[in-house]
């Protein structure tokens, strides 16, 4: 009988509603009662219990220091009945200089480091409110915030705190809810005091507040580890938007010792851990980033210094790029403006809605004190009306209470003959008779026109919006007075450039590289001091591990953060940086170029080009085997990475033959494969489109065609280099200026088999590397190569076996080869 009766007791409920209703209960209680600020203090509900419970303590900023546990136990008691590491937590966080920029806290002890070391136990540690933190709950005993009870009915404790200190953007909070988190950056509070000033002028006067007026004032974050902006030009958009991030790198200078450099690190970014970041730095010195000798921890009470000590002869510029992007060096802090205001979560909100929700409650304050300090002078007037009453009735007011046997028939009696009412007949019961003497009627008289004259103005104040916003702003700015000598401790960099937006060219290593390109495709990048100078004639070494039946093609000096051009047979230009192209040693395997850059199935690379820092605001000359030239701008040639340009429209049969870089007033000499040049002034041709056809520049011969094409420098000499291997030198001035189109002159004497198979153009100290068809690659001086008339073969620069050469490259010598190969 009673299992059945259990039975019937037993209800049924769909678990999915039920969980939904009492998991929104939780989230709504999660986000409004803990992870949440209001906008109007700028606290949590932890944070707003610690601060009055400390002022209930009397722990003022002139007030003996109570040990932290104290504060802790009171407030869980009264206030906040959960943990106690997350109450004294809350304590440490609002104590801790690093954290907050203005603390509400004063700590004694150990209250943590920006090393992320945990503070001392609270039984070891003291607090009380700091100046600010006693600023927060100014007048809150003048009935200026509404009062609740607390968890167990047993105290009051305030909704709000009274502040006229604007915390939240001050010194910002961060938190994380049931599908909401907020993130408020840190300011500079005499600037938002500043913000709030124009707003209420702006009521005053009538007129409306934009937000770009706002943010012209409030410009960025100021934290307390300073550090610098470098994203400026977004900030804008954040405080528009209420989301975003900011961008902060440390400030550091650059030490130099005996020639050595150290990176000092004096500021850190926002709530970067600073052991952390150090760890970061000497795990790349141990990895990666060879050039850091040691990383020191110099900082002590007086601030940071994080030394990073160099290595002898290093680029420091390429270290800071490394250490900005790879480590805590540079940090983003996010921004979500989401609080809480009359009570519900308000997300993304923008700078105006926080300053003139902050306002309100401002205004809310004052009135609310005004009220209270309106009822005081009121009461006060009424009693001091009494006793001037009395002064004129002295004699009968001094009879009536001798003739009464109680207090309470003395009450009546001066209600009934001096028209007093209750309070005002009480009171004067209960004066010293001594205090009623006409000597003092003129002291109450000047106390009541005082009275009146502070009533008439209270009155005014809450009867009138008007007279409520002066009152506003004439405390705002009695408390803004105290920050007037605030300095900021955040850079801003106004101009945000592509070097605060660090790529992957920004991390190269700047070093002189040698890029070979062999005729299957096979391209390779390899330091230039691995190839040692050898004296004329010498039989080369291995230049590149390559494939049966490949040749190399093409042997480029440039450096790491420059690009390759590669021009095609159908006149398409495609644009590679070279750090794309991954550093090996000389007799390693290169890759295929089509890792890198897709190419249509009709195409094929015909010439390569360096594009260095030097050469991108100069003309691109284009010379075709046919004879045609071309001339048009470096950047109009360039392509992004993947995409190909177009340069030359080829009539049929027709290819590019060579691609210079040149100035305005350049001349440039063509040769042809059998032997004759021609010189021509450049600014003959004019610029043109990628899609121009070009004009005739040289006049061919049958069978012949341009092979290679230098420019004029008398300051130079001329090297052509034949298919057989010999070479000479020239000067220029053998050739004189003609014309385009005109037919070319004996530029060398060729054997019946032999062909110019390069031209190049070379001075005193430049090394030269000449490539043949069987892989082998020679480096001579360029000293060793005789310089002979127009009519001359040349000397033997290579010996050859059944090969050809096919190429040369000239480059400058290095002073760490010739003491390598001395």
């Amino acid at each position: 009988m009673s299992e059945n009766n259990s039975n019937n007791n037993v209800q049924e409920i769909d678990f999915g509603p039920y969980l939904l209703e009492n998991f929104m209960r939780y989230a709504d209680s999660v986000v409004t009662d803990r992870a949440l600020p209001d906008i109007r203090d700028g606290l949590k509900p932890v944070q707003r219990r610690i601060l009055y419970d400390m002022y209930l303590l009397g722990l003022h900023p002139n007030s003996q220091y109570k040990k932290s546990a104290r504060t802790v136990g009171d407030v869980l008691g009264k206030f906040h009945p959960h943990g106690d590491q997350s109450v004294y937590d809350a304590l440490v966080n609002m104590a801790q200089d690093f954290n907050k920029k203005y603390p509400l806290i004063n700590g004694h002890g150990n209250m943590g480091s920006i090393d992320g070391d945990t503070s001392a136990a609270m039984r070891y540690t003291e607090a009380k409110l700091s100046t600010i933190g006693e600023l927060m709950l100014q007048d809150i005993n003048m009935d200026t915030v509404e009062m609740t009870s607390n968890y167990d009915e047993t105290e009051l404790e305030p909704k709000i705190l009274p502040t006229l200190f604007p915390q939240l953007l001050a010194n910002g909070t961060s938190g994380i809810a049931v599908s909401v988190s907020t993130s408020f950056a840190p300011h500079k509070v005499s600037d938002i005091y500043k913000a709030l000033d124009v707003i209420l002028e702006n009521l005053i006067n009538g007129e409306e507040t934009s937000i770009e007026d706002l943010i012209e004032i409030v410009k960025a974050p100021d934290f307390p580890t300073g550090g610098v902006i470098v994203n400026a030009k977004e900030l804008p958009d954040i405080y528009k938007t209420g989301k975003g991030r900011v961008l902060i790198r440390s400030k550091y200078e650059i030490e130099e010792n005996n020639g050595r450099y150290s990176i000092v690190i004096t500021e850190i970014p926002y709530k970067v851990n600073k052991a952390k970041m150090v760890t970061q730095i000497d795990d790349l010195r141990k990895t990666s980033l060879s050039e850091i000798k040691e990383v020191r921890d110099e900082s002590d009470k007086n601030g940071i210094r994080v030394v990073i000590e160099l290595k002898k002869n290093v680029n420091y510029e390429y270290v800071v790029k490394v250490l900005l992007k790879k480590t805590l060096m540079q940090s983003s802090y996010p921004i979500e403006h989401n609080c809480l205001y009359n009570g519900k979560p308000y997300q993304n909100v923008d700078l105006k809605f926080l300053l003139e929700g902050f306002l309100l409650h401002v205004a809310e304050v004052i009135r609310r004190k005004t009220n209270y300090q309106a009822k005081v002078a009121s009461d006060r007037l009424e009693i001091v009306n009494a006793i001037l009453v009395v002064l004129d009735n002295l004699d009968t007011t001094i009879n009536i209470i001798r003739s009464s046997k109680t207090d309470s028939v003395a009450v009546n009696s001066l209600i009934n003959v001096l028209k007093l009412n209750d309070r005002q007949a009480k009171a004067i019961v209960n004066m010293r008779f001594s205090s009623l003497t006409q000597s003092s009627a003129d002291k109450y008289k000047d106390e009541q026109a005082k009275l009146q004259n502070k009533l008439n103005e209270y009155c005014s104040i809450l009867k009138e919006q008007r007279a409520l916003l002066k009152q506003t702003r004439l405390c705002l700015s009695e408390v803004a007075s105290l920050f007037n000598k605030e300095q900021r401790l955040t850079q801003i960099e106004e101009d945000t450039t592509p070097s605060n937006s660090i790529n992957k060219r920004d991390l190269v290593k700047d070093e002189p590289i040698i890029v070979t390109f062999t005729t299957n495709g096979i391209i390779k990048s390899v330091r230039e001091k691995e190839y040692k100078l050898q004296g004329r004639g010498g039989t080369g070494s291995q230049a590149v591990k390559l494939q049966e039946n490949d040749t190399i093609r093409n042997i480029l000096k440039l450096n790491t953060t420059d690009d390759l051009l590669f021009f095609t047979n159908t006149g398409f230009c495609y644009t590679l940086p070279a750090y794309i192209i991954p550093i090996s040693n000389k007799n390693n395997a290169g890759r295929y170029i089509k890792n890198f850059i897709s190419f249509t199935n009709d195409e094929s690379i015909v010439n390569v080009l360096p594009l260095t820092k030097e050469d991108k605001d100069k003309q691109i000359f284009i010379v075709t085997k046919l004879g045609t030239i071309k001339q048009m701008t470096a950047e109009t040639a360039r392509s992004k990475r993947g995409n190909r340009s177009r340069v030359a429209v080829l009539k049929e049969n027709d290819a590019i033959a060579s691609v210079l870089f040149i100035n305005t007033n350049d001349e440039v000499m063509m040769f042809s494969k059998k032997g004759l040049a021609t010189r021509i002034k450049t600014d003959k041709v004019r610029a043109m489109g990628k899609i121009a056809a070009g004009v005739k520049g040289m006049k061919l011969s049958d069978n012949d065609i341009i092979t290679s094409a230098i420019i004029v420098n008398n300051d130079k000499k001329i090297l052509l280099l034949s298919a057989n291997g010999y070479a000479k030198q020239c000067e220029f001035a053998n050739f004189t200026t003609v014309n385009r189109g005109a037919k070319g002159v004996k530029a060398c004497k060729l054997n019946n088999d032999d062909y110019i198979a390069a031209v190049a153009s070379v001075q005193n100290n430049d090394d030269i590397f000449i490539m043949t068809k069987n892989n082998k690659m020679v480096r001579i001086a360029s000293e060793t190569i005789s310089c002979i008339g127009r009519a001359g073969r040349g000397v033997r620069a290579i010996k050859l076996n059944n090969d050809v050469v096919i190429g040369i490259a000239v480059t400058q010598r290095l002073e760490d080869d010739i003491k390598n190969d001395e």
